[in-house]
């Protein structure tokens, strides 16, 4: 593991707890301590750490040294799209939420970006704080997010708009940065540096550093609810992939002669059997529109009818992403939070096909559980990238 990735796994945890040892954060990141120290050493000269330093038990012996925080992060601005709204919130590092703005999307059309940008001075008011109090802003969007050529000037910017241009794909929260580019527009319009991100791969990081998949060696998780799709972290770190769509199961094709989707491949599981499908579906039984939350508390109330249904699509996700378990071998698989009182219904599905249709010993110790952090993963997933995101500081010599 790099001294690098490290580096970031320190400041995530001492972002939770105020201080630790080498032996400490060697156990919890299952690191080797040389490694940790090394680290360690390099983060106290950049000055991103501070050392206190306390006497052994008894006086004697060799002084115990403790890390923390130069200073305390400052919190980010996290936007988020859903299909029938958007949302900001201010966010520190350890997921804590200090205020938010949101707004229901109009069936005339995406958002324009002077109502963004109102969007974000709102979250900020009504955090009590100056937009020069954030650390930046991040953008969480439902589309692939490719990484930009490593000799870019600006390497932390990553583009998911650069092939679609003016024209993109007629998915409602794609179509508010047609032509745009989020990041440059945020840190022109806002001041703050900002970065993007796939919201599924937001989510994802969240649940792994602050939710059910703490602790985890090899993590999928899968958002059913805003987007179809999902995120792998191993070890702490994200691994969105080559081309930012590893974990996007919503684009595994499910029906080769179903319509064309605008990644390319035709019968792809978000329009063909996704969370949305069934959404409508279960709202064609009862005569009225369903929102999720309806449908989990109908699952709540033990409906045969929605048990039934939220059980039979956590079978097919398993039976979909069993070459995909087998393969990527996790130790945790995460069923949207989002779902709230239905995602346990789902995983008892998808654990029943995945026993049957994976590999026997992937599935065997295979965890699959919920998400724990239900719609607020993608935004504490976002403050965490964020600060991931920022250079190593150059120490000051005088």
């Amino acid at each position: 593991m790099s001294t690098n990735t490290t580096r970031g796994r320190i400041l995530d945890y001492l972002a939770l707890e105020s201080d630790a040892t080498v032996a400490h954060l060697a156990a919890a990141l299952s690191t080797a301590r040389s490694t940790v120290q090394r680290a360690l050493d390099a983060m106290v000269e950049q000055q991103e750490l501070r050392v206190l330093e306390e006497k052994s038990s008894g006086g004697r012996g060799r002084r115990s040294r403790r890390y923390q925080l130069a200073e305390r992060p400052r919190p980010v601005l996290v936007y988020i799209e859903a299909p029938e709204e958007v949302v900001v919130r201010a966010v520190e590092r350890d997921g804590t939420v200090l205020g938010a703005a949101s707004t229901r999307r109009e069936s005339a059309g995406p958002l324009t970006i002077d109502q963004i940008i109102e969007l974000f001075r709102c979250a900020a008011e009504n955090a009590g704080r100056e937009i020069a109090d954030f650390a930046g802003a991040v953008v969480g969007v439902p589309g692939p997010v490719t990484t930009l050529r490593s000799g870019d000037p600006a390497p932390h910017r990553r583009s998911a708009f650069a092939s679609w241009g003016s024209n993109p794909p007629s998915i409602r929260q794609l179509q508010t940065w047609a032509g745009e580019d989020p990041v440059e527009v945020l840190e022109t319009r806002l001041g703050l540096r900002a970065v993007m991100e796939n919201d599924g791969n937001l989510s994802a990081l969240g649940e792994s550093l602050l939710g059910a998949g703490r602790g985890g060696h090899i993590v999928l998780c899968l958002s059913l609810v805003r987007t179809t799709g999902g995120g792998i972290v191993v070890d702490g770190q994200l691994r969105p992939g080559r081309s930012g769509m590893a974990g996007e199961i919503g684009h595994l094709s499910v029906r080769a002669d179903g319509p064309l989707c605008p990644c390319g491949n035709r019968g792809c599981f978000w329009s063909e059997a996704g969370y949305e499908t069934l959404r409508i579906e279960l709202s064609t039984v009862v005569g009225h529109d369903l929102s999720p939350a309806d449908v989990a508390a109908r699952v709540a109330a033990g409906d045969s009818v929605f048990v039934a249904a939220l059980r039979d699509f956590g079978a097919r996700i398993g039976s979909i992403i069993a070459p995909v378990v087998g393969i990527l071998d996790p130790d945790i698989i995460i069923v949207d939070g989002a779902l709230g009182a239905a995602a346990e219904t789902v995983t008892v599905g998808m654990r029943e096909a995945l026993v049957r249709d994976s590999s026997p010993l992937a599935a065997r110790d295979l965890r699959v559980t919920s998400g724990e952090l239900g719609d607020a993963a993608p935004f504490v997933g976002g403050a965490a990238h964020f600060h991931r995101s920022l250079p190593a500081a150059t120490p000051a010599h005088v």
